[in-house]
């Protein structure tokens, strides 16, 4: 484990390195982004990784469940998240789904319902052409 101090305002503080992630770049991939800064104090940082290799990396505000989701799919450009809610055209497999849901559990009381699965969107599709029907 790695110790290093720092001064935080006019007191010193020890933060100690918990995970280091290495990744092994793949060319059908674009290159991640190399380090992602430490998080502040009240930011929650999680990691994925899916069967494939395929990896995302989410910051979350706490209070507010706001903050980015990035990863190998998106480029790794940052994919806003706005209290709890992802801002993107993205479809997740339901391993990453239930990964995302999990994570905004561990940050909010009460997390958004989202589709993020195809078969979810489709779902959601059904439920609002069936609500708008003037037989449903």
């Amino acid at each position: 484990m790695t110790t290093r101090q720092t001064n935080a305002g006019s007191e010193n503080s020890n933060e100690q390195l918990l995970l280091a992630v290495y990744t092994l770049w793949q060319p059908d991939f674009d290159k991640p982004p190399g380090r992602v800064k430490r998080p502040s104090d009240g930011t929650y940082v999680a990691f994925y990784e899916n069967r494939h290799g395929e990896q995302w990396v989410l910051r979350l505000d706490r209070a507010t469940g706001s903050g980015g989701l990035l990863g190998c799919e998106t480029a790794w450009e940052g994919l806003e998240v706005r209290e709890g809610v992802l801002l993107a055209d993205l479809i997740l497999s339901d391993e990453e789904a239930a990964w995302f849901r999990a994570c905004l559990h561990a940050v909010m009381e009460e997390p958004p319902q989202q589709p993020l699965t195809l078969q979810e969107m489709l779902d959601a599709g059904k439920a609002a052409m069936l609500a708008g029907s003037p037989t449903g």
